[in-house]
């Protein structure tokens, strides 16, 4: 929904349901559906992106913004669901060494800051993890100069938390979380090292959490259990063992919500719930 050249977002649009149903969305209904959710308690974020990804049926896509590899090749990106009116036959990843694409972001950012930061809580940044490879495919091409991806990802990372900072005369509470899953079967690159926070997509996997707690000593760290009733200890070991907040999806995983939940999973997430928040 972001009109690039003239920097802002689209008034109105057609989004898209889980089922690929289209869906009339506005501004005036976002801003609607984030005041609801705060008006019970919550805080709020909203999907800021996932990883680079970008598809080639959207109006900016530019073929000199994508990775390459050593070999010249472009770097690809998966669908997580293909939107029902692309006409684009791939998806891409671009290349945050770009000058052009790091402006795309900053612009992107401010223009989301601006519409919704007064409402929001934070921006999540998902999939970031995915930027920072080791070895040679840690190495793109940009023109005829080779550049690690994971300095260039920080950097731009950085760029971002500071656009957010900027509105916290206005708007104090206002964060940019991305989206390490450090672990001990990886070395993945810290973003959370300069942004304000980590949504780790780990899935609230007991092993990871000790390796997230580091780079986020001083910052806010929060999963999501995709499985909260096939994994119900995560939940249990995520408040017990490491103090962290539990994690329930409907959109992966079980695909049961809260609202479709067996009654004792639910009563004991709320019933930890309670202590961590209320010391009860």
């Amino acid at each position: 929904t972001f009109d690039s050249k003239a920097r802002r977002l689209d008034d109105q649009w057609t989004s898209y349901d889980n089922q690929a149903r289209p869906l009339p969305m506005s501004k005036v209904e976002l801003r609607r559906r984030i005041r609801l959710v705060k008006s019970f308690g919550f805080r709020c974020a909203l999907y800021f992106a996932d990883s680079l990804a970008y598809d080639d049926a959207s109006p900016d896509f530019n073929p000199a913004w994508t990775w390459r590899a050593p070999s010249g090749q472009p770097a690809h990106w998966y669908y997580w669901q293909k939107r029902p009116d692309s006409t684009g036959l791939k998806n891409y990843r671009l290349d945050p060494a770009n000058p052009e694409v790091r402006q795309w972001f900053l612009d992107y950012a401010r223009s989301l800051i601006a519409e919704y930061g007064r409402d929001l809580d934070a921006l999540v940044w998902d999939e970031t993890f995915t930027e920072n490879p080791v070895g040679p495919e840690g190495q793109r091409k940009l023109g005829s100069v080779m550049t690690g991806v994971d300095s260039a990802m920080m950097s731009l990372v950085a760029s971002l938390t500071q656009e957010v900072q900027k509105a916290w005369l206005t708007w104090p509470d206002l964060a940019f979380l991305t989206s390490d899953n450090i672990r001990d079967r990886n070395r993945h690159v810290p973003f959370a090292l300069v942004s304000h926070g980590t949504y780790q997509d780990s899935a609230c996997e007991p092993g990871a959490w000790d390796f997230g707690r580091l780079p986020n000593f001083r910052n806010a760290m929060i999963s999501c259990n995709w499985y909260p009733i096939g994994n119900r200890d995560y939940n249990r070991l995520a408040v017990e063992t490491y103090d962290r907040p539990q994690g329930v999806s409907n959109g992966y995983g079980d695909e049961r919500g809260p609202a479709e939940m067996p009654p004792d999973i639910l009563d004991e997430i709320v019933q930890r719930f309670l202590v961590q928040v209320d010391g009860l």
